[in-house]
């Protein structure tokens, strides 16, 4: 499973072989109405589950744009969400890592410069919901995942 965070959503993209499940979960978040720690540790519960559920066997975090910039408090949603899904991977006890952007293109082969969503279309097909800018980067580390 590959995921890419975008302010405190989660993207997610499941793969079966090299193909892309076009199945729920497209996003994991923060239930609504729980913040902070409570928030967190219900997200990678369900995270958790999700992995024992869809026999995931590896999931892959790609992290932000090497030029990425914001204040110390917008970042914030995307490291805590990120590391809750880190720590479900662990209890689950299955292989999880954040990928840089850099690596993702070095592996599958992509071109360095432009940014990373406008080469998903070299190896992935366009498909379902929240794909542009989000879960096309997220089936970009999924595909990583299996690749050493």
């Amino acid at each position: 499973m590959g995921i890419n965070v975008a302010g405190a959503v989660a993207y997610c993209a499941i793969l079966d072989g090299d193909a892309i499940e076009e199945s729920e979960p497209f996003k994991l978040m923060v239930p609504p109405g729980m913040a902070g720690s409570e928030g967190l540790s219900e997200l990678a519960n369900a995270v958790e589950l999700l992995i024992r559920e869809r026999a995931i066997t590896r999931i892959v975090i790609v992290s932000p744009e090497n030029n990425y910039s914001d204040t110390y408090a917008a970042l914030v949603p995307r490291i805590a969400i990120e590391t809750a899904i880190l720590i479900a991977g662990a209890r689950a006890q299955v292989p999880t890592a954040r990928l840089s952007r850099p690596d993702v293109r070095s592996k599958l082969g992509l071109p360095q410069s432009g940014q990373l969503s406008t080469h998903s279309a070299l190896v992935l097909p366009v498909v379902g919901k929240h794909w542009s800018k989000k879960r096309d980067i997220a089936a970009l580390g999924a595909l990583c995942g299996g690749r050493r």
